[in-house]
């Protein structure tokens, strides 16, 4: 198999398909010695799930632009594997430096901010119990091992060991791209949305209220359809487009939502 886009879903499937419950890494550029014969797949995508790679996605059986030092190897655990997780360095529990704890390691170690994103820090805080997510940001240098890299969660996992990622300890990184946390204790079912700051009520900066406290929205990724929201929340039937950057001035207080 090349390694072509061989991650750590692939190679959960191949422990799979010999008996054990879980892969600790993917491996590529022929890390454990180069085989010989054809190679068999390339481009192989898996959800992580399958019984079998045969029922994975690749460019076709026998098709490959690789040569044998690119074959792919996996590493297996062979007894299930389990992580804990907790948040320090914050000033309160929902929020802190993410610290993993695996069942295979008495050590406590981080994860780094590659590719790290909102979608990721929910399946941290669903770990710990918490019904939503705030943010992602610093909270300083852990220590240890940088256990995890290149997260990439979908967002529904239960476990950060569901998602993918570099493998385990895999990592470029050092401790000034640990990465944290701010989770919600509550689920917000309300929000209420104001326009600040325009010159008739139907402009403004968009400014939200949750838990007792006005706070803004971040432009980064924000277009015309997420305008369109806001305004039919406010009771008004359309958008006419979208302000140019500090338009309306700086707002306060905490940055609500980015990347919308």
């Amino acid at each position: 198999i090349c390694d072509d886009d061989w991650d750590i879903g692939d190679a959960e499937v191949i422990c799979r398909m010999l008996g054990y419950p879980t892969a600790l890494s993917s491996k590529g550029n022929a890390a454990y010695g180069e085989g010989s014969g054809t190679i068999l797949l390339d481009d192989v995508q898996c959800n992580g799930d399958e019984a079998n790679i045969a029922d994975c996605s690749h460019s076709g059986w026998g098709v490959s632009n690789c040569d044998h030092g690119e074959d792919a190897g996996a590493e297996c655990s062979s007894t299930p594997l389990s992580a804990t997780v907790r948040l320090t360095g914050g000033d309160t529990a929902a929020e802190g430096r993410i610290e993993v704890l695996l069942s295979s390691n008495e050590a406590w170690g981080t994860i780094c901010d590659d590719d790290f994103d909102y979608v990721d820090a929910q399946v941290i805080c669903r770990m710990l119990g918490y019904a939503g997510t705030l943010r992602v940001q610093s909270f300083g240098a852990g220590s240890g091992t940088i256990w995890f890299d290149d997260v990439a969660c979908e967002g529904d996992e239960s476990s950060i060991l569901e998602c993918g990622h570099a493998g385990l300890g895999d990592s470029n990184c050092g401790h000034s791209e640990d990465i944290g946390v701010v989770c919600l204790g509550y689920a917000i079912t309300n929000v209420t949305v104001m326009l600040a700051d325009g010159s008739s009520s139907t402009e403004g900066r968009v400014e939200l209220f949750i838990n007792g406290e006005w706070g803004t929205v971040c432009n980064n990724g924000w277009g015309f359809a997420d305008a369109k929201v806001v305004c039919r929340m406010l009771g008004y039937p359309g958008v006419i487009g979208t302000a140019e950057v500090d338009t309306f001035g700086q707002g306060s207080g905490t940055i609500w939502l980015d990347n919308v």
